[in-house]
C-alpha cells in the first residue's frame, strides 16, 4: 500500500481497551504512543462502558474501586465534569458501597469519552466509530487490518501492533464442553440450556416468563460454575423467580468454592480455612487475591455456604463439586441435571474474533485454556502450535490475562486475569511496555 504502518491500533475501547489507554495516560507513555501513530476503531458510536450497561446486576467491586481509576493526579482536570453526572455522585457520595452495573457504565463511559476527547484536541489521537474490524492478517513484522467504515466501504490499515478487545461470546459449546470433562450430560432440549449472559441482562419481566413455563415442570435450575458471575447469576434467579416457583439452585462446580480476604487475620478471624502455600499472594499477602469471592458475590457465598439459602429468599442452594472423578457425587449431578428446569452456564466465554491468517491467508487458530485464551502477561495469545503472536494484545472478556508474578497472585489459580481496575492499572503494563518497544524496532 506504500504506507508506514501505525505503532498501535486499539480496536474496541469497552472497559479493558479503555483501561489501556487510562494507564498509557496515567504513566505518561500516551505521548509516545500518540506520536508513533495511534488509532481507535470502535464499531459503537459509544466509548469506554461495553456491555457493562446491559447486565441487571451489582458490581463485585465498591465504588471506591472504579472511582481509584480515575483518580490520579495526572489526568489533571479532564474528568471534572464527571461533577456533574448523578452516577458520578451517588459513587462519590457511598465510596464503600456497591451499584448497579449499568450505574458504573454511565461513569466509565462518560469519563472515557472525556479522556478521548481530550487526546484528539490536544494530541491528534485519530478515533473511528462505527467502524468494525472484519480480519487481521499477519504481514511479517506488522499486521494488515481490513476495516469496514459506516457507510460500507472496506479498507486497510497497517500496524505494528494490535490491542483487541472486542468482548465474548458463550456458545453451547462451552457448556458442553465443561459438562463432558465432568463426565456429564446435557439436557437435549435447547431451551433448557441458557448463558449468564441471558440470566444477567434480560428484562426481569421477560427472564419471569421464559422461566416461568420451564419451572411448571420443575421447581430446580442448575448453575454451572463456581466464579463470581455463577454467584450473581444465583442471586439474580432466586429474586427474581422465587415468585416463579423456583424452590432450588443446584450448583455444579469443578473446583472449591473460595472466598476473599484481604489478610490472614481477616480471614481467621471469620473462621475460613486456607492453605499457606496454595491460597496466599505472596506479593500482596491476600487470600484467594484471584479466584475468591468479593464484596456481594462474598455476601451470596457466604450465606449459600452457610445456611444454603440465597440471602433474602427462601431458595435453597445445592453446592456439588464434580471433578470427573467420583462416580457418586458425577450420578448425583446427572440426576440434577436431569431433572431440572434449565441448565445455566457460567463457566466463562470464548473470545470474539474477528478473521486471523498468516501472509499466505492460512488461518491462525488461538489456543483456547480454562477462563480464556492461552497467552502471556502482556495478552499476546498463542496459536495452536504453541507459538505466540507477537504484536497482538488481548485481553478482554473471553481472552483474560496470564498471572504475572511481579503482580501477584495465589499459586492454587488457575484461570485467567480480568477486572476493571487492573486493565487500568499493572495488569496492561505489559502490552503498553511492549507496544512501545515493538514501535521503535520495527
Amino acid at each position: 500500500m506504500g504506507c508506514e504502518p501505525l505503532g498501535c491500533i486499539i480496536v474496541g475501547l469497552g472497559p479493558a481497551g479503555a483501561g489501556f489507554l487510562f494507564n498509557a495516560y496515567r504513566s505518561g507513555e500516551y505521548k509516545r504512543l500518540c506520536a508513533n501513530g495511534l488509532l481507535i476503531l470502535d464499531s459503537s458510536y459509544s466509548l469506554g462502558d461495553g456491555r457493562l450497561g446491559e447486565y441487571e446486576v451489582s458490581a463485585n467491586s465498591v465504588n471506591d474501586v472504579f472511582l481509584n481509576c480515575l483518580a490520579d493526579p495526572s489526568f489533571g482536570a479532564i474528568f471534572s465534569s464527571l461533577q456533574d453526572l448523578p452516577a458520578y455522585q451517588r459513587m462519590r457520595a457511598n465510596p464503600q458501597g456497591v451499584s448497579m452495573l449499568p450505574e458504573v457504565a454511565k461513569v466509565l463511559g462518560a469519563a472515557t469519552e472525556l479522556l478521548v476527547t481530550h487526546l484528539e484536541l490536544a494530541h491528534g489521537l485519530d478515533v473511528r466509530r462505527g467502524t468494525r474490524l472484519e480480519a487481521i492478517r499477519r504481514r511479517g513484522e506488522h499486521f494488515d487490518l481490513r476495516v469496514r467504515a459506516p457507510n460500507g466501504l472496506s479498507y486497510a490499515i497497517p500496524t505494528a501492533s494490535v490491542v483487541l478487545n472486542v468482548g465474548g461470546i458463550q456458545t453451547p459449546r462451552l457448556l458442553l464442553g465443561a459438562l463432558q470433562e465432568m463426565n456429564l450430560v446435557a439436557p437435549k432440549e435447547s431451551e433448557r440450556l441458557l448463558a449468564s449472559d441471558y440470566a444477567l441482562s434480560e428484562p426481569a419481566p421477560s427472564l419471569r416468563a421464559h422461566f416461568g413455563k420451564l419451572l411448571q415442570a420443575s421447581q430446580s435450575l442448575v448453575v454451572v460454575g463456581g466464579s463470581h458471575s455463577a454467584f450473581s447469576v444465583v442471586e439474580r434467579l432466586a429474586v427474581e423467580l422465587e415468585s416463579e416457583g423456583l424452590r432450588e439452585i443446584v450448583l455444579l462446580h469443578r473446583s472449591p468454592i473460595k472466598l476473599f480476604f484481604e489478610t490472614r487475620e481477616a480471614a481467621q478471624r471469620a473462621g475460613y480455612i486456607f492453605d499457606e502455600q496454595s491460597d496466599v499472594c505472596p506479593v500482596s499477602g491476600r487470600i484467594n487475591r484471584s479466584g475468591g469471592l468479593r464484596y456481594r458475590a462474598f455476601e451470596i457465598g457466604c450465606g449459600v455456604l452457610g445456611d444454603g439459602k440465597v440471602p433474602g429468599t427462601h431458595v435453597r442452594v445445592r453446592t456439588l463439586l464434580v471433578d470427573g472423578l467420583d462416580a457418586i457425587a458425577s450420578a448425583d449431578a446427572q440426576r440434577c441435571l436431569d431433572a431440572c428446569a434449565g441448565v445455566i452456564q457460567c463457566i466463562g466465554y470464548q473470545p470474539s474474533l474477528p478473521e486471523l491468517a498468516d501472509d499466505d491467508g492460512e488461518p491462525i487458530v488461538l489456543r483456547e485454556i480454562q477462563g480464556g485464551l492461552d497467552s502471556d502477561a502482556g495478552g499476546s495469545p498463542c496459536d495452536t502450535a504453541g507459538q505466540h503472536i507477537e504484536g497482538l494484545h488481548l485481553f478482554g472478556l473471553g481472552s483474560g490475562l496470564a498471572v504475572d508474578p511481579e503482580i501477584g497472585s495465589e499459586a492454587s489459580f488457575h484461570g485467567r486475569i480480568y477486572g476493571i481496575w487492573q486493565f487500568h492499572h499493572d495488569a496492561s503494563r505489559p502490552a503498553l511496555e511492549r507496544v512501545l518497544t515493538k514501535t521503535v524496532t520495527t
